[in-house]
């Protein structure tokens, strides 16, 4: 029998087609079968594939703060080479604003500002940019590094300060030491996180202010939390056990919330939850910094709106 050449490479591809079609038959199987006698499962894998992942929420913004000052005068320490006491008539207001993409502004007092100094620069120490203004024919600006703020009395701000070889570069400390008058202080970026506070608890807790409903809070403030199991919940005053309890720090959330209390991991009202809002607390003095425990260390990863929620739907 004689055979064409077409007709052999019809074959040849018929036969080639027949086994492609066989290998992806056998790729596309489940290995796993029903039972005897029946054939494996073939199982469809979609191309697009979502995960279900809920996008973390936005971080709070970082804040800068502004102070205007008038008798502005730098000294040098009379304790430790390398430090200078900056100080400065700033009033009893100090203005903040946000880093971008936020575009928020503010006030606090400065005795607020003094006294949460330690909380808004957690990592560092903050930079500062000092302007002066006036007479002066050395009108900066002096850049450096600000620390230990004290207040003189209700309007007068007392900073240490040092500089950096960088900052040192731009103009040194020293040729600032006979400057005076009037000044503008803009002090760099705040963590403005919830991180572990320190020390003890300072009894300038305040309730939320959705309970009192009087809108924004304009300082920064702390507040003392207990286990739902203590009487918050049963209405009843709680133990005075310390482990009961946890206080922290707030963080500026902008807009309509402005300060918000950090609240510890397990917070709420809901099933399962572990602290809430110790409403018989040391909110006018009368508990003791020591029945607040110790600081808050693990804090909830939701946003403020939504621990709001959860708290105004049936907490109080």
């Amino acid at each position: 029998m004689k055979f064409s050449l077409l007709s052999v490479l019809v074959a040849v591809f018929l036969f080639d087609v027949a086994a492609a079609v066989v290998a992806v038959e056998a790729t596309t199987r489940d290995e796993t079968s029903d039972g005897p006698g029946r054939p494996p499962r073939r199982t469809l894998v979609s191309k697009k594939t979502t995960t279900g992942a809920v996008p973390a929420p936005a971080p709070p913004p970082k804040l800068l703060f502004v102070q205007a000052g008038t008798d502005c005068v730098l000294n040098p320490s009379a304790t430790k080479s390398g430090e200078y006491l900056f100080r400065a008539t700033v009033g009893t207001a100090t203005t903040f604003f946000s880093e971008r993409p936020d575009r928020l502004a503010d006030t606090m007092t400065t005795e607020a500002f003094q006294n949460q100094f330690d909380h808004f620069f957690v990592a560092s120490n903050p930079n500062v940019a000092i302007t002066f203004s006036g007479d002066n024919s050395n009108t900066g600006p002096l850049i450096g590094v600000l620390s230990r703020p004290r207040m003189v009395d209700s309007s007068i701000m007392e900073y240490t300060m040092s500089q950096s070889e960088s900052q040192a570069k731009v103009a040194s400390i020293d040729q600032f030491l006979k400057t005076s008058g009037s000044c503008s202080i803009f002090i760099d970026a705040d963590d403005n996180t919830c991180v572990v506070a320190s020390g003890q608890y300072s009894g300038n807790s305040k309730y939320p202010k959705e309970y009192y409903n009087e809108g924004t809070l304009n300082n920064p403030y702390e507040t003392c939390f207990s286990k739902n199991n203590m009487g918050v919940v049963s209405n009843t005053p709680g133990a005075t056990d310390p482990n009961d309890y946890c206080w922290s720090h707030s963080y500026y959330d902008g807009g309509d919330s402005g300060w918000q209390p950090c609240k510890p991991k397990g917070f709420g009202s809901a099933a399962g939850s572990v602290w809430g809002y110790d409403e018989y607390g040391d909110f006018d003095d009368e508990q003791g910094d020591e029945l607040c425990g110790a600081p808050c260390n693990e804090f909830t990863a939701a946003t403020a709106a939504a621990e709001d929620a959860l708290a105004i739907s049936g907490f109080f």
